[in-house]
């Protein structure tokens, strides 16, 4: 946690971007004018990473609503019921990966789930409190939370074996259990098409292939606390 909080020290957040890191598979900001809304609701979330892996819905009940001004004067994304989006191409994340995200959540927010293993997520904020991340011998499981405010999670995972969760600037070792492995592809985002859906608010998500090292967590970290004013 010191060597965490000695490089953020350092970190200019204007110079600050997910892009200025390697390995960035897909970005997804809520609030970006590149995002395609209709009628209040998003039927495109737009990858910003450049890799066009772009979240779709074509159908209009199971759009996400736009929520204006919702955290920090930033817009987010509201998920519930049957709500959830689609990834246009496949995504292969690997069995080393660090996902990040911004949310508020009502029940369950499950961030990036795989078609072919319905009940798997990369990342997730469940409804027993915890927060899961999915590894290639099973899950890891992470800090107890009850909160229902705007917060940022962070999921490095290579394997089980070095894997951490940091819930806004906290790590925790959690401890890991079985399951069905890494997710890596036939994706969907943010709730997935079966019986478990996202119920929350989503302000910001991405992924990169392997972890990120110490002083680029610090900066990722210090570039979401800034805009979206988390704890």
């Amino acid at each position: 946690m010191s060597g965490i909080l000695t490089a953020l020290a350092g970190v200019r957040p204007e110079t600050i971007s997910p892009t200025n890191i390697p390995g960035l598979l897909l970005w997804y900001d809520a609030n970006s004018p590149a995002n395609i809304i209709s009628s209040g609701a998003y039927s495109q979330i737009t990858d910003l990473s450049g890799n066009n892996n772009h979240a779709t819905q074509s159908t209009p009940s199971n759009r996400p609503t736009q929520v204006v001004a919702a955290q920090n004067g930033l817009n987010t994304a509201q998920f519930s019921g049957s709500q959830y989006l689609n990834l246009t191409s496949t995504l292969n994340s690997g069995t080393s990966y660090t996902a990040f995200a911004v949310c508020k959540r009502t029940s369950v927010v499950e961030f990036l789930g795989n078609l072919s293993v319905p009940g798997n997520a990369t990342l997730e904020w469940y409804t027993d409190d915890y927060v899961y991340l999915s590894c290639s011998a099973g899950y890891m499981r992470g800090p107890y939370q009850t909160s229902t405010a705007y917060n940022a999670l962070y999921g490095l995972c290579t394997g089980t074996t070095g894997s951490a969760i940091y819930f806004n600037e906290t790590s925790t070792s959690g401890s890991t259990g079985g399951g069905s492995g890494d997710p890596s592809n036939l994706f969907s985002v943010f709730g997935y098409a079966d019986s478990h859906y996202c119920n929350g608010n989503i302000g910001e998500f991405g992924i990169y292939s392997g972890q990120v090292t110490a002083s680029q967590l610090a900066s990722l970290q210090k570039y979401i606390k800034v805009k979206w004013a988390t704890p």
